[in-house]
């Protein structure tokens, strides 16, 4: 089995915005047992896989569906020809190729799509590049000082409070994984103060209540300050 590549950060995004779910074949070194899965997430789902089977097994191929119907589909359908090989509820008792073999011939029955992974994060990785291209050059010619003013006070902010302070280099990962997923629903956007909630303020930070309601104020008012 070959050697796959699990998305970066801003990849992930990508691939979240553009609604897609992963059917993937997992093993360890010697290509059996493996296991069978879906996932939004690869990343997220290796690092699962090693903590609840062994830090040995590696995800070695995925496909990619564009709905999580069809992802579950697929792997019930695997499953099912398997099912006297059977080692538990995801794991079958037989070789990373015999599950690739049957994953693309299932498919193919049953008229769903499946997109090879090396293609998606092919797409994945050039919406990034360019992204990221778009930063620096707005980063060199002085397109991000609203950006840097909305950091400072932001920074400024979380230490008044008490808060944990992300590090500039994260928060830039941020602003271009937004970004990214933007690209991915294909929405026009600007490089201005309309992405700052995405950036700066986590998502639960409604739950969380007036210190991340401060820090969002103090971040707006730094974009203002001339």
């Amino acid at each position: 089995m070959m050697d796959l590549e699990l998305p970066s950060h801003q990849a992930r995004n990508y691939l979240l915005a553009y609604g897609v779910v992963a059917v993937y074949i997992a093993t360890p070194p010697g290509g059996r047992p493996c296991m069978i899965g879906t996932s939004h997430d690869l990343t997220q789902s290796s690092s699962y896989i090693k903590r609840a089977w062994s830090p040995v097994v590696d995800i070695t191929r995925a496909w990619w569906v564009q709905t999580k119907e069809e992802a579950e589909a697929l792997e019930r359908a695997v499953i099912s020809v398997w099912w006297e090989q059977r080692i538990n509820a995801t794991r079958l008792d037989i070789t990373g190729e015999q599950a690739l073999n049957t994953i693309t011939r299932i498919a193919f029955e049953k008229g769903i799509t499946i997109h090879d992974h090396d293609d998606v994060m092919s797409k994945a990785n050039s919406a990034v590049r360019k992204v990221t291209e778009e930063i620096n050059h707005a980063q060199a010619t002085g397109g991000l000082k609203w950006f840097n003013r909305a950091y400072k006070a932001y920074r400024l902010a979380c230490k008044a409070a008490g808060e944990n302070v992300m590090p500039y280099d994260y928060v830039i990962v941020r602003l271009i994984s937004v970004l990214v997923g933007r690209v991915a629903r294909r929405e026009v956007y600007k490089l201005d103060a309309s992405l700052l909630d995405e950036v700066f303020v986590p998502k639960k930070a409604k739950k969380i209540g007036a210190v991340h309601r401060t820090v969002q104020q103090a971040v707006y008012s730094g974009v203002d300050e001339r």
